[in-house]
């Protein structure tokens, strides 16, 4: 029995939490250091004390002496990493008739092949909670019929299929809802960790089980990193998910914040299993966080009483903020009013605890043993936060569903968030059970970091939900900035996700804002303002939802523009740059304007329009533009910005073309008394000028001009005198730089 005893303390084995996430000092890319497990936590199966011939295990609630757990530690042989990739997986136990044999040795695989007595079955739950008090609008049951759930686990579980119309024979008739699966690069294999096989199974199955005309997409990601489990997430919606169940967490990792940030759907996911703090993605202000509680039933199977967890996850976020719907304090025990610097976790609660586990069926079998003391495939006995993930996401599917028939929008996961947590009544406020985790926590009246708002009275909550108001998931747009003129004001911005259009709001005193107009773009240019008054600026984002909260402010003084610049010469320049070999370049030079503090430098290939800026904060009154290439023709203007950014007329224009590139691969052959020259033609080049010199490497004198081949033979030559050439390429800019140089020296002699 040594291997059993062993396997009842790892009850109080926390999941380890501790190896998810890599230091963000390490140099690995992301999705290398970044990475999670199943928040599934306790998975356990339950046998009758009457099954003499078998090993038993009954569980009980443990004491809350003993709800310390030790350090991260995982059951069986789990490995922490995997081509140079961290994995955490969480710590899980089961145990039943199969349970481990004495003396260390491995016990057979074998079946549960009928529920596990004492899990809780679907109208169990449903009754407890209210689900099955649950009304639309028109007075009809809500069953979440034409709402689409999306669950993204990671790994491939072939049998899932099969084992949710398993489920549905046992407890709905064998009635299968609308089921996709989309597997995004797994392979299902025996290496494939047995705790994701599991977790889909409970996520699909209790998600159907509370929603139960909803469609279900399932999107299993090629791995448990986050790299590849938000991508899963982007497929959830991008196939029209409008709530997402996410039954796993890690560390924070707020960049990725962004995958939530989506109008008209909806984000679930569980805190954590192994105390605080709480975990991520549950942790982003645009995630609904569940965590867990112990749930007591009377014998009608009505709510008779709940607790917090002593596994649940919470606490204070490291990174994310406190959004505006959270309170400013939270209750912990008899403590009350202490301050929420930032984001808490988690916001409600749900059943989690392995005393009141539920019903789940598995089938999928690796040749391996089994992690779960033997118990491979069949029924299981099922706790941790993930069991509330995909039963709040079927909650908001059924407001949904009373939302479409009333006419509404679906929820936005900031909209239900504002609901709930203007409606604590709507819950079972939680008030007594201590978290593990440094610090721990203990639920008390009102918000607290174990069970948060506390677990739901469906009837209200949906209620609720159906009447939400508008609120917006649309970000604040960024990067506002306001360029003055002669009485505007030019607004420019960044879009920013879930927004379709933008409103302006201005101000002249920089405190008092009023709206001012609508865009549908991310720019607007105010007009008809006066010249040498400040006007202060704020955009917020909108969408059908709502409207977000503003921008940064920003000021700006319209002022009229100085003249505009003369431009007095565009000529074609080369080598003179300190650049190697050779450069292409156009000096400008113009006249200086009065009130100017820089001017802008913008060409065009075309005469008279289509001009770019080539430069801008340029303060003198020359600039060569080096960014140009040979043989080619450019258009110029400038224009004048003085201090406050008013900015001139365009000058009048000038041209210039390039030097050509200079000729390559010159040769010279000695005859008598001449010399034939020869090289490559340069591309854009009108005709070749002729250099010669006695002297090697300089005092090259012109010698020809106009040559329009590529050829030339300079004659009546002295013989026995050693001639040094190079040749030019000519075009309307000037000459091009020297070509190679060439020698020959002039004989009579032959052969």
């Amino acid at each position: 029995m040594s291997s059993i005893t062993s396997k009842m303390h790892g009850w109080f084995k926390p999941r380890a939490a501790a190896i998810a996430v890599a230091s963000r000092a390490a140099v690995e890319p992301l999705e290398a250091r970044v990475l999670l497990s199943a928040s599934i936590a306790r998975l356990m199966a339950r046998v009758p004390a009457h099954a003499a011939t078998e090993h038993v295990n009954v569980h009980h609630a443990p004491p809350k002496s003993h709800a310390h757990k030790p350090a991260s530690h995982h059951v069986g042989s789990i490995p922490a990493s995997r081509n140079g990739k961290q994995l955490a997986y969480p710590t899980l136990d089961v145990d039943g008739p199969t349970g481990s044999a004495g003396g260390g040795s491995a016990s057979p695989l074998a079946t549960n092949s009928t529920p596990i007595p004492g899990t809780l079955a679907p109208s169990q739950v449903q009754q407890a909670y209210g689900f099955s008090n649950v009304l639309l609008p028109n007075g009809s049951p809500a069953t979440g019929s034409g709402e689409t759930i999306g669950i993204v686990d990671a790994y491939d579980d072939p049998s899932i299929q099969s084992d949710l119309h398993t489920f549905d024979t046992q407890y709905f008739g064998g009635v299968d809802p609308s089921f996709t699966k989309v597997n995004l690069g797994a392979v299902a294999n025996q290496n494939t960790p047995e705790e994701w096989e599991i977790e889909e199974s409970l996520d699909v199955e209790w998600a159907h089980a509370i929603a139960p005309q909803a469609n279900i997409i399932l999107v299993e990601a090629a791995s448990n990193s986050y790299t590849d489990l938000t991508a899963g997430v982007d497929k959830a919606v991008s196939l029209g998910a409008n709530v997402v169940s996410m039954s796993w967490g890690g560390g924070e990792d707020t960049a990725l914040d962004s995958h939530f940030e989506v109008p008209n759907v909806a984000f679930v996911a569980s805190s954590g299993d192994s105390g605080a703090p709480g975990e991520w993605p549950a942790a982003s202000p645009y995630v609904l966080g569940v965590g867990g509680t112990s749930l007591a039933l009377n014998a009608s199977n009505s709510w008779s009483s709940e607790v917090g967890w002593f596994d649940s996850s919470g606490g204070i976020s490291a990174n994310e903020s406190r959004p505006s719907y959270q309170p400013t304090t939270y209750n912990n025990g008899t403590t009350t009013g202490i301050a929420l610097t930032k984001r808490g976790v988690p916001d409600v609660a749900y059943d989690g605890a392995r005393e009141s586990a539920m019903s789940v069926y598995d089938s999928f079998s690796h040749s391996k043993p089994s992690v779960f003391n033997g118990v491979e495939t069949g029924w299981f006995a099922v706790a941790g936060t993930s069991v509330g993930a995909p039963q709040w996401a079927a909650l908001i599917a059924l407001a949904d569903q009373g939302r479409a028939a009333a006419g509404g929008a679906q929820l936005g996961t900031t909209q239900v968030l504002t609901t709930l947590y203007a409606n604590p009544g709507d819950f079972h406020d939680i008030t007594s059970g201590t978290s593990t985790g440094s610090p721990n926590y203990t639920a008390a009246p009102g918000y607290d970091l174990v069970t948060g708002l506390g677990s739901p009275q469906a009837p209200l909550v949906i209620s609720s939900l159906i009447s939400a108001a508008p609120t917006t998931d649309a970000q604040s747009p960024n990067g506002l900035s306001a360029i003055p003129g002669n009485g505007t004001v030019s607004l420019l911005w960044n879009a920013t996700s879930g927004a379709t259009s933008w409103n302006v709001y201005r101000s002249t005193d920089g405190v008092n804002f009023s709206l001012y107009a609508s865009a549908s773009g991310t720019s607007f240019v105010d007009t008809g303002l006066t010249d040498g008054t400040s006007y202060y600026y704020e955009v917020t984002a909108v969408n059908s939802i709502g409207e977000s909260a503003p921008s940064s402010a920003i000021s700006a003084v319209p002022q009229a523009p100085p003249a505009a610049p003369a431009l007095q010469s565009a000529t074609p320049t080369n080598n003179t740059f300190g650049l190697p070999d050779f450069s292409f370049g156009v000096t400008l030079q113009w006249t200086a304007v009065s009130g100017a503090a820089s001017y802008t430098i913008l060409r065009s290939a075309t005469s008279g329009g289509g001009y770019a800026v080539v430069a801008s904060g340029v303060t003198g009154t020359s600039y060569t533009d080096v960014s140009v290439y040979a043989a080619s023709k450019f258009y110029y203007v400038i224009e004048a910005v003085n201090a406050a950014g008013a900015i001139s007329a365009n000058s009048n224009q000038l041209s210039a073309t390039t030097i050509p590139s200079p000729p390559a691969n010159l040769t010279a052959t000695a005859g008598n008394s001449q010399a034939a020259l020869a090289w490559s033609a340069s591309s854009g080049a009108t005709s070749y000028d002729i250099l010669r010199s006695t002297t090697n490497g300089s005092g090259y004198t012109l010698i020809a001009s106009g040559i329009t081949g590529t050829s030339y033979t300079n004659t009546k030559l002295t013989n026995g005198t050693a001639y040094y050439y190079v040749v030019q390429a000519v075009d309307a800019g000037g000459p091009s730089a020297d070509s190679n140089q060439a020698s020959a020296t002039p004989t009579n002699k032959r052969g």
